[in-house]
Formats: C-alpha cells, structure tokens, sequence
C-alpha cells in the first residue's frame, strides 16, 4: 500500500463515539504526564541549584574554621581543684571488679548484724 491511498472501516456510531472517547481520555492523559514530567524537570533544575549553594556554603564555613584554628590561640584547660582530688582518687582506686548489686546485698546482711548485735 502506498502512503496515497487510504483504508476505510465501517464501524457502528456507538463503536466510532466509544473509541472516540478513548482517545480523548489517552490524550488528556498524555498531556497530565507531559505536565508532571515538566513540574519534575523544573523541581529537579531547583534542587541542583539548592544543593550547589548549599556545597559553598560549608566550604565557605569549613574554611572559617579552618582560619579560626590556625589564629586563635589555644586554651589550656586548667582542672579546678575539686577536679584534680576525684581524678586523683580515680588514679588511686583501682576499678571495682565485681557487681554493684552484690555489694549492696553485702550492705545489707552487715546492717542486720549489727541489728542482731544490739
């Protein structure tokens, strides 16, 4: 068949109205999907600049920070003296190797002896 000639179907007037509608619908839902696909397109150029200005924005702040640390000068921090005797009793002390619980159980059989005592 060359592109000249031209093929007619008899269809029904209910049949030709009902394929009608069916295109007009795939239509619509053409153009709604051609719309969303462009709102996507624009949200995305919108995202890529955000996340750009966002980049610079950390390397400008890591670079401020960077600049603070090499001028300011360091603090020595300088323990208080109720800081220094509890470090100094933790270095003293040896850690406890047994439960916290056994000891208070062992607290309480001590109290009840006394008690027994008196």
């Amino acid at each position: 068949m060359s592109d000249s000639q031209f093929m007619h179907v008899k269809m029904e007037y209910d049949d030709a109205m009902s394929l009608k509608r069916e295109i007009l619908f795939s239509e619509v839902h053409f153009i709604k999907m051609l719309q969303r696909l462009q709102r996507f397109s624009a949200l995305r150029t919108e995202e890529s600049l955000l996340r750009e200005t966002l980049i610079e924005a950390l390397h400008e702040m890591k670079n401020d920070l960077t600049f603070f640390e090499k001028h300011l000068p360091k603090l020595k921090e300088e323990l208080s003296p109720q800081k220094k005797a509890v470090e100094q009793k933790k270095q003293n002390h040896p850690k406890k190797k047994y439960d916290s619980a056994l000891e208070m159980q062992l607290e309480e059989i001590k109290q009840k002896l006394n008690s027994l005592h008196l």
